[in-house]
């Protein structure tokens, strides 16, 4: 899906009208029943994807639900689907511009490390020993997060230096921003470039720049070569709950179900 919609210019520009909301599915307990509210599949039970439009109370449905946004609008045409949410966005007045102070951190380190890895983006990480000091370098580091230049390029977690010792390498920071490239699997990273709480060399933005400089973007590949290579490799993903979607790994029967064909 990221390669015909996500990375679409014209739909990454439509999408700025709107609140995106990346669920978690099997990573949170708690947003299960919501996601189950909006979508269930065929087998009755939460799928890994599920795709609507709410309206600005977060409950009401303003889309179709489905598994992703070419089911819920009934077409693989991007350029109708950009029309389609230009004229949905269109019926909802904006009240609040202003830049936001907050970040949209994952929520935590292993978890982080994996979407950063899946979307073949650079980890943000605001190293914090607690939450007076992560609040100040979160604050510090929004304008520049989501400045035209910056927003959509990178992955944010917050996190401590003891958190870090045996998944990050090359770390030298107490505090501050580390900026890491995630490996092949996601499970582990190695720093690109680091900013220190109090280090006045440098912009956050120019931190920003040149973790992008140094980042070492993959080429696309094949999400079963992908798998098998992991399981290979002896890698595999354990969700913190079940997986009830029978089509989410080739590998791995659904829970309470047979493998898929």
């Amino acid at each position: 899906m990221d390669r015909s919609f996500l990375s679409d210019e014209s739909v990454v520009a439509a999408s700025r009208n709107y609140v995106c909301v990346r669920a978690a599915t099997y990573e949170s307990e708690e947003e299960i029943p919501f996601l189950s509210s909006v979508f269930r599949g065929r087998s009755g039970a939460l799928e890994n994807t599920v795709f609507t439009l709410l309206a600005p109370d977060g409950k009401t449905k303003i889309s179709r639900a489905d598994r992703g946004p070419q089911m819920a609008f009934s077409t693989s045409d991007n350029a109708q689907i950009v029309k389609k949410l230009d004229v949905i966005s269109k019926k909802h007045e904006v009240r609040n511009s202003e830049t936001p102070d907050r970040l949209p951190f994952a929520a935590d380190l292993r978890l982080g490390l994996n979407v950063a890895a899946c979307d073949n983006q650079p980890l943000v990480i605001c190293l914090a020993g607690d939450e007076e000091s992560l609040r100040k370098i979160e604050k510090a580091l929004a304008k520049s997060a989501w400045s035209e230049k910056h927003i959509g390029l990178f992955h944010y977690v917050s996190s401590n230096k003891n958190e870090l010792a045996d998944t990050i390498t090359g770390l030298t920071i107490d505090s501050g921003l580390v900026i890491v490239q995630p490996d092949q699997f996601g499970t582990k990273a190695a720093v690109l470039v680091q900013h220190a709480v109090g280090d006045s060399s440098k912009t956050l933005a120019d931190t920003l720049d040149a973790a992008l400089a140094k980042f070492d973007r993959q080429p696309a590949g094949e999400t079963r070569a992908h798998i098998q290579a992991g399981h290979r490799a002896g890698v595999h993903w354990d969700t913190a709950t079940p997986v009830t979607d029978p089509v989410t790994d080739p590998g791995r029967p659904p829970a309470g179900g047979q493998p898929p064909r």
